[in-house]
């Protein structure tokens, strides 16, 4: 039974991780989580350099 609810967990962390890419866009630069979200587009080969300020 404890299996079961660790699996559902890893799952519910992996789609908090795709969400968290997706606020990107609906984040404002300004926004101090940003660096998180662009940390993880720049992991997965995404050029978020380009919008995200230095």
């Amino acid at each position: 039974v404890q299996s079961i609810i660790f699996v559902h967990l890893l799952h519910f962390i992996v789609i908090a991780l795709h969400l968290g890419q997706l606020s990107v866009i609906l984040i404002p630069p300004y926004n101090p989580h940003t660096s998180l979200y662009y940390s993880i587009y720049d992991w997965h080969g995404k050029n978020s350099y380009d919008t995200c300020p230095k």
